[in-house]
């Protein structure tokens, strides 16, 4: 069957020209990524990029896309969008000054992390006040006081842990079937067995970081605690 071509249509080139034009491709793209990668300002490089980068893509579509050989109604069509284009984008540019090709991009600042401080009573010569009750010394020293509140210890003041004041007086009832002795024991042990609403699980045990005799005081001044 005899082919019919439009009388507006030329036609195709021989493979030779596809070749020539994949061959200037690669040599465009070379240059491109050399340009990028050599010291070269920014108000250089830009415009040097977009010329290049406009070329390529004019190259694959009259060729390789074949519109060199189209109705001319195609060209205009493309022209005007690829204009358009250029138009908005070089406008952007210039509306947010972004010439920086090549910088590296600004980091975030991090949000910062609140931290905890651990105070403590303050005394000559720093440390804990030694009058205060055995207990209240091991409660200061381990950075309990970072976490809970005790009044009338100073230093207790801590806010990501449940208030202590009173503890005593509560801790026979926080579970059935526990003394406020044996509940206070175990909140020191396996603190995470019993954690108060509102509180997440953030504390160590500190049984396995103290000596008995420091535990069993601890334990003692956190029960005369009503």
């Amino acid at each position: 069957m005899e082919s019919h071509r439009h009388p507006s249509e030329r036609p195709l080139p021989p493979i030779s020209v596809y070749l020539y034009v994949g061959a200037i491709l690669i040599i465009v793209t070379a240059v491109e990524v050399a340009a990028f990668y050599l010291d070269v300002p920014s108000y250089v490089l830009i415009p040097i990029l977009i010329v290049l980068s406009l070329m390529k893509f004019v190259l694959v579509v009259m060729f390789f896309m074949h519109l060199r050989y189209d109705h001319k109604i195609f060209s205009s069509v493309f022209i005007l969008g690829l204009v358009l284009a250029l138009g908005i984008t070089l406008g952007l540019i210039t509306l947010f000054d972004n010439f920086d090709v090549g910088n590296p991009p600004v980091a975030a600042a991090p949000t910062p992390i609140p931290t905890i401080t651990l105070a403590t009573p303050a005394i000559p010569g720093g440390g804990v006040d030694p009058n205060l009750p055995a207990g209240a010394q091991a409660f200061l020293n381990r950075g309990c006081n970072g976490c809970h509140v005790i009044e009338g210890l100073p230093g207790a003041v801590g806010v990501v842990g449940p208030d202590l004041t009173g503890l005593a007086g509560r801790a026979g009832d926080r579970v059935p079937g526990l003394s406020a002795e044996e509940y206070v024991r175990q909140s020191v042990e396996a603190p995470q067995d019993f954690l108060v609403e509102g509180y997440d699980n953030l504390m160590l045990p500190l049984r396995d970081t103290i000596g008995d005799e420091e535990f069993e005081s601890l334990v003692e001044y956190l029960l005369t605690l009503r």
